[in-house]
């Protein structure tokens, strides 16, 4: 055999097929083939036993004949099961002692070590280094990570982006080479992957097939081992298995990535359909935004409706075609998400094969390449309970996946570390024959833009899942199980937490957590942060916060709800489930479980535990308005007609009904508004039956009646002039009266134990730098603000000794 003698050898796996495993050994001169076959049937040839071992030699300079060595063992006839077990591990014992063997001739005696032995961490990267070619920096630093505890994935500037890493594996994917019968140069096929049919389909079956044109000999296009499929073969031979379809580790990866190339080609075009089906709709009925008295808008127009299911990517008109064509596109989904659960690595199955137990390192790149993190992250986002309904093949499907993806290490990355945004993409396909590139989007200073971990978005849609759950039980909508829909968004709920959970137990296993949740205490002393981290830490703190079932009545002093809540006659006048149809409950549920993850920063809500229709929502004033630094609550009651009718709402911010804090907010507690009824304006500007939400009232209330000029919000005063005297001396008053009863009214210890006391903490504590410079401000123009500086200090001393964490 010439060219014996080796620098240095690494051993990698090619394949592992239903009873057969192919090691590799790669040397400066030679590659070696080892071919283990576990078959029990060699077609009559009594000369073969059951567990065969194939050793192929090639070297790079001279060609050479392959050479075959049988190794025999006997093994009992009467117990097939025991007979295919005890194959394997001989198998597996041949290939380790030969590896072995290899090592000792190149680097001398050594005292023997087998694979079983390493049981710790660093012998197991330092088995994948021989694997996969780990450097020893790489293995210092995984080791150390270890060490340490849980993994904080994050990205930095020395980052790689997905495209550069793939990039050492393009040769894989698309090099040519000399087919092994008669030595002409073998091409790697092309094509896009179709989804049709049960199992692999047939576009997947002839890509991972390298047929020479010149004498018809099939390759595995991963290992490029020769193989018994015809030359037309589509990996669904009328007789036998085809053996390319799970040959090798190279050739998974080759799979998952012409399935991903196949689904962003779908997805690209399925996306330039529904753009040009959304200018169709636009064309047609373009929404009109109205303005209110004075220039300042009070109906429910789009400028302030984004949160509508309407926006979600999985939105369409409730026509035929629209329908056909959505009906279609999620049948393309769930398979595609199917297949790649077939495909992805299951080294946890009693069946795990070579390359589930030691997949290539390339899978995780491919994934993240691809479009399928953002088309995740799409569905994902969507708040349309309605939708999850309708759509529950592919959520099921989608949970499954994500299961899938955290089995792997390779793979649960995608799910906990940032993903960088692009900005033009033509899918990975066309990326990897250098047909086109990656354009990602950067920031002002050059560097990537970065969207939230798929885990966070995941941890959302959970909360909206409890936040339905306990409606739905409220409401006693599941005690008959009449409602189909509201049962079957239960079920799905469900099975969307627990996939959250089994998620986080498969992070804590790898001792992996998402970037996002390594963050500071909430309502903690700010003092020596920036304005910049200090309102990161309210942003975060407002998510937690924003939404929460409560007992009410626990927070009533003497357990009189109408010590705190201004509806409280209403509820004793009315029962909830008599008054309120099962559709009308279903729809509230369904309302606030998307507000449960979709209140935008400043807006608190609480709804009562035994009543879905009792609720306290606190709106802080936004900035650069008289009202900012303070907290606006307001209770809100849903008569039995909601939602055909609207909610009512009353300030209970008023001075003890001293103060009209705006033209549209009395002192009585009335809120003005066009979209409440009270207040007269254009049809397009009123409630409509069953469109409008809760969320939309409080959205408006905080864009558009704390506004930075409310003087102009009174009827006929003209359009906004912030320099106009009236206007100035107007909001200096209101920045008075905001300082007493929204600022330092807060900060008073009898509000220690009650509802509102983790947002009180969390607000003045976190923002309390901000809040103190904005109040020095207002004092150098207003004198009228006396002591309530000084009121403020003590205050927020008071706050920080309820030790409040949210």
């Amino acid at each position: 055999m010439p060219n014996r003698k080796r620098k240095r050898a690494s051993l990698t796996d090619s394949g592992y097929d239903s009873g057969q495993s192919t090691k590799r050994i790669h040397s400066s001169n030679d590659v070696i083939d080892l071919t283990v076959d576990d078959n029990h049937n060699h077609n009559g040839d009594s000369s073969r036993s059951d567990s065969d071992l194939e050793i192929t030699y090639v070297s790079t300079k001279t060609k050479a004949k392959p050479k075959l060595v049988v190794i025999s063992d006997d093994e009992d006839e009467d117990d097939p099961e025991m007979k295919d077990i005890l194959a394997q591990i001989a198998a597996q014992e041949a290939d380790e002692k030969l590896a072995r063997e290899l090592q000792a001739q190149e680097a001398g005696p050594s005292a023997p070590r087998g694979a079983r032995d390493k049981e710790d961490d660093e012998e197991m990267f330092k088995e994948l280094d021989k694997e996969w070619n780990f450097t020893e920096e790489d293995l210092a630093s995984l080791t150390q990570d270890e060490a340490n505890g849980s993994k904080t994935p994050s990205i930095t500037a020395d980052t790689k982006t997905p495209d550069t890493q793939l990039g050492d594996f393009r040769a894989l994917f698309t090099a040519e080479r000399p087919c092994t019968k008669c030595g002409n140069m073998v091409p790697s096929p092309t094509g896009y992957v179709m989804f049709k049919g049960d199992g692999i389909p047939p576009s997947i079956g002839v890509l991972l097939h390298a047929r020479c044109s010149a004498c018809r000999q099939n390759h595995c296009r991963g290992c490029f081992k020769p193989t018994s499929c015809t030359s037309e073969c589509k990996g669904k031979p009328r007789k036998g298995e085809c053996a390319v379809l799970a040959c090798c580790a190279e050739g998974r990866a080759i799979a998952i990535c012409e399935l991903l190339g196949g689904f962003d080609w779908h997805l690209l075009g399925e996306q330039e359909s529904s753009a040009s089906r959304a200018q169709e709709r636009q064309a047609k009925a373009r929404p009109k935004q109205s303005v209110g008295p004075g220039g300042t808008g009070y109906g429910m127009g789009h400028s302030y409706s984004r949160w509508s299911h309407r926006e979600s990517p999985s939105y369409q008109p409730k026509n035929s075609r629209a329908e056909t064509l959505s009906k279609h596109w999620d049948e393309l989904v769930t398979r595609a998400f199917q297949l790649l659960i077939d495909l992805l690595p299951r080294d946890y199955d009693d069946g795990a094969k070579l390359f589930d137990i030691i997949p290539h390192p390339s899978l995780g790149t491919i994934v993240a390449l691809s479009m399928l993190p953002d088309y995740l992250a799409s569905l994902l986002r969507n708040d349309s309970v309605a939708d999850w309904i309708n759509r529950s093949d592919v959520y099921l499907a989608l949970l499954k996946l994500l299961r899938r993806l955290a089995d792997c290490e390779l793979t649960i990355k995608l799910l906990v570390e940032p993903r960088f945004e692009r900005q033009k993409w033509s899918g990975i396909t066309k990326w990897m024959w250098g047909e086109a590139n990656v354009e990602w989007c950067r920031d002002k200073t050059g560097r990537i833009e970065t969207s939230s971990p798929l885990v966070e978005y995941f941890r959302r849609l959970t909360k909206q899942c409890e936040s339905f759950l306990a409606g739905a039980s409220n409401s006693q909508l599941l005690e008959d199980g009449s409602d189909e829909d509201a049962v079957k968004a239960a079920s799905l709920c469900g099975d969307i937490i627990a996939a959250k959970e089994e998620l986080e137990r498969a992070m804590s296993v790898m001792g992996i957590a998402a970037e996002s949740d390594d963050r500071k205490g909430k309502g903690k002393d700010m003092s020596g942060h920036s304005e910049a981290d200090a309102e990161k830490e309210y942003a975060d703190a407002c998510e937690k916060l924003a939404f929460k079932h409560i007992e009410f009545e626990v927070y009533a002093p003497n357990g009189n709800l109408a010590n705190i809540y201004g509806y409280a006659t209403q509820l004793q006048q009315t029962s909830y489930t008599t008054v309120r149809n099962p559709k009308d409950r279903f729809h509230l549920v369904k309302e606030l479980a998307v507000m449960a993850t979709s209140l935008p920063e400043g807006i608190f809500v609480r709804v009562d535990e035994t009543r879905n229709d009792t609720m306290k929502a606190i709106i802080a004033g936004p900035q650069s308005t008289p009202y900012a630094g303070g907290l606006f609550e307001f209770d809100i009651y849903l008569p039995s007609t909601y939602p055909n009718t609207p909610p009512l709402v009353n300030l209970r911010t008023t001075g003890k009904n001293t103060v009209r804090f705006n033209p549209n907010l009395y002192n009585c507690g009335k809120v003005c508004l066009s979209l409440l009824g009270t207040w007269s304006g254009s049809a397009d500007e009123q409630w409509k039956p069953g469109k409008s939400t809760i969320l939309q009232v409080l959205i408006s209330i905080q864009s558009m009646i704390l506004v930075e000029a409310p003087y102009f919000n009174e009827p006929g005063f003209g359009q906004v002039n912030l320099n106009n005297p009236q206007s100035i001396a107007y909001n200096k008053n209101i920045q008075t009266q905001t300082t007493r009863w929204a600022i330092v009214d807060w900060l008073r210890d009898e509000h220690r134990n009650g509802m509102w006391a983790d947002v009180i903490s969390a607000h003045f504590l976190i923002r309390k730098n901000i809040i103190r410079k904005q109040l020095r401000e207002w004092a150098c123009h207003n004198s009228s603000l006396g002591n309530l500086i000084d009121d403020f200090e003590r205050g927020l001393r008071v706050v920080e000794k309820w030790k409040l964490s949210c």
